[in-house]
C-alpha cells in the first residue's frame, strides 16, 4: 500500500473517489468496442458504441449503439435518453424527459469517466 495506491503482486490498485455532491460535468464521454471474430465465431464482428454529454446546466443525453455482423447477416440497435442529473451521495441520480430514473456508480480520473465500471474518454 503506498498513497492512494494499492499494491498487489506486479499490478497497481488506485483508490478512486467519487465527485462531490452537486459537481457538474462538461463534455462528450465515449467508450467504442470492437471484436472480429475468427473461423469459430463465424468471423462475427461486434461493434457496441456508448456514450455520454453532460452539460452543466444539469441535462445529459446518452446514446448507444450495438451492432453485429457475418458473412451472410448484420443486425444492428440503437437506443437514446436525455434528461437531468445530479451528482448526490458518491453517485450520479438520472432522471429522463419520460420521469424514467436511474443511479449508477460515478468516478473520474484525468479524461476519464467511470459510469458503473465502464469507462468512457473525454472527447472535444
Amino acid at each position: 500500500s503506498r498513497g492512494n495506491g494499492l499494491r498487489l503482486g506486479g499490478n497497481v490498485f488506485l483508490r478512486l473517489r467519487p465527485p462531490p455532491d452537486g459537481s457538474r460535468l462538461d463534455g462528450f464521454f465515449n467508450a467504442l468496442t470492437s471484436t472480429a471474430g475468427g473461423s469459430a465465431s463465424g468471423g462475427a464482428s461486434i461493434t457496441v458504441d456508448r456514450s455520454w454529454t453532460f452539460r452543466p446546466d444539469g441535462t445529459f443525453r446518452s446514446a448507444s449503439f450495438a451492432g453485429v455482423g457475418t458473412g451472410n447477416a448484420t443486425a444492428a440497435s440503437s437506443r437514446a435518453a436525455e434528461g437531468r442529473y445530479e451528482i448526490r451521495d458518491g453517485l450520479l441520480h438520472l432522471t429522463g424527459s419520460d420521469g424514467t430514473t436511474a443511479t449508477r456508480s460515478i468516478f473520474r480520473q484525468d479524461g476519464l469517466l467511470f459510469i458503473d465500471g465502464e469507462k468512457f474518454l473525454l472527447r472535444d
